[in-house]
């Protein structure tokens, strides 16, 4: 089971890291792909005076970084995934007057994260796997922090953090982990709805802890990979499960998790990520890991009708396996990948009844040799914005840094946010 769970965590986002640099023939190492799981479904709330520290945050565009002087090592020989899948011919419907009016304007920085200097060193771990964004204004922040790259792989050196000033120090999260092995959690999820409430996934089932009750109560037996919560009914819960040959990815539950069904999907490579909208508890998204007979890597379906394959942006293009909901908006951000640099999208109406008539926007574009995972997303100190947080990834020595940013005005530019 543990190697048929690191044997997934190959990484597809070195492939695109790699292409610039390295010749045509590629091993399987050069395949291997390190996914963020992250999703959300805080609502954004009303604009509220900047925290201070704040305010000072340099933006992307004065980036001093340093050098990683040990970054996390990628493994020896990991088998490789299924390649993604090729880019449609099919152009993407053009959006109507209304859906251009709302998307917003693409922005490629002319000096972005990466481009003159080496990523910074955020955080005391390789990555931030997991960042949670409590409803506030501002709501306190959750890192998941790890040695451990590969986010199919159980945690190694957890570290579970809180901030209750917007990021501008952090503490060990009050809940702390549930005791498990080492090699036993998988992620850290939040039900957004009324207190707060934390849910960690391991290999030996569920874990449920609140302000009400403060213990780490196992819900149920059931592995899971992270799960979400249907926003104001907490009985109702996804969540995926642990990469199992054959078996069903995607799991529903009605009584809040202590017990569990399967739900079908048109693809057999497993979910990396699942969210559910907000505003609209019938709808939720899903992304798959990449299979060149499976379609888009985007699903949309609910807890009991059938599942969709969902265009993704710039003609179905490869996208990465973050995504974060805009929980006043319910409009869905993910990224696509390529040797160019990552891309991040927006649909102002993933939910629309037809899904071939979901629309994309782009909202920013990377440069080449960095990649964008999103985490979460919430509240922003600037008015009728949206906070998104996500890792930016680079290639260095060959091996994987990540640094942990956040944009203030919804994705259109960015700044990194240290871990101390």
């Amino acid at each position: 089971m543990k190697k048929q769970m690191i044997a997934l965590g190959t990484s597809l986002l070195l492939v695109i890291l790699l292409i610039g640099a390295c010749s045509t023939s590629m091993t399987d190492d050069e395949r291997a792909i390190a996914i963020a799981i992250a999703l959300t479904q805080t609502a954004a709330a009303p604009a509220a005076t900047v925290p201070v520290a704040e305010a000072t945050i340099a933006p992307a565009t004065e980036i001093t970084a340093t050098v990683a002087t040990t970054p996390t090592t990628i493994g020896n020989d990991p088998p490789a995934l299924p390649n993604p899948p090729a880019v449609s011919d099919t152009p993407v419907a053009a959006p109507t007057t209304a859906q251009a009016a709302a998307a917003p304007t693409a922005v490629v920085q002319t000096v972005a994260p990466g481009s003159t200097e080496p990523l910074p060193i955020t955080q005391p771990a390789a990555k931030v796997r997991t960042l949670l964004v409590a409803p506030g204004e501002p709501g306190a922040l959750y890192a998941l922090l790890t040695d451990q790259i590969d986010d199919n792989a159980p945690i190694a050196n957890a570290q579970f953090l809180i901030s209750r000033d917007f990021g501008v120090s952090w503490a060990p999260a009050p809940s702390g982990l549930p005791t498990v092995d080492a090699d036993c959690l998988y992620n850290m999820s939040m039900d957004y709805y009324g207190a707060t409430a934390l849910f960690a996934s391991t290999c030996e089932g569920l874990y449920r802890w609140s302000e009400a009750e403060p213990t780490w109560t196992l819900l149920s037996e059931q592995p899971t990979g992270l799960v979400a919560v249907v926003y104001s009914n907490a009985d109702l819960i996804w969540a995926t499960r642990p990469f199992t040959p054959t078996a069903p990815p995607l799991l529903r539950s009605q009584n809040g998790g202590e017990t569990w069904e399967t739900v079908a999907l048109t693809h057999t490579t497993g979910v990396a990520n699942i969210g559910v909208n907000p505003r609209d508890s019938q709808t939720g998204y899903a992304i798959v890991w990449p299979d060149e007979e499976a379609g888009s890597d985007l699903r949309r379906g609910s807890l009991f009708a059938p599942w969709q394959i969902m265009p993704t942006p710039n003609g179905n293009q490869a996208i990465n396996t973050g995504m974060t909901i805009d929980g006043g908006t319910g409009n869905l951000y993910v990224t696509t990948r390529s040797a160019e640099g990552a891309k991040l999208w927006r649909s102002t109406n993933p939910d629309v009844g037809n899904i071939d008539n979901v629309q994309w926007g782009e909202v920013y574009a990377a440069l080449s040799g960095v990649n964008l995972e999103l985490l979460s997303s919430g509240w922003s100190s600037q008015e009728d914005e949206l906070s998104i947080y996500a890792n930016f990834t680079q290639l260095l020595d060959d091996q994987l840094v990540y640094a942990l940013y956040r944009s203030l005005d919804s994705g259109r530019t960015w700044a990194p946010v240290e871990i101390k």
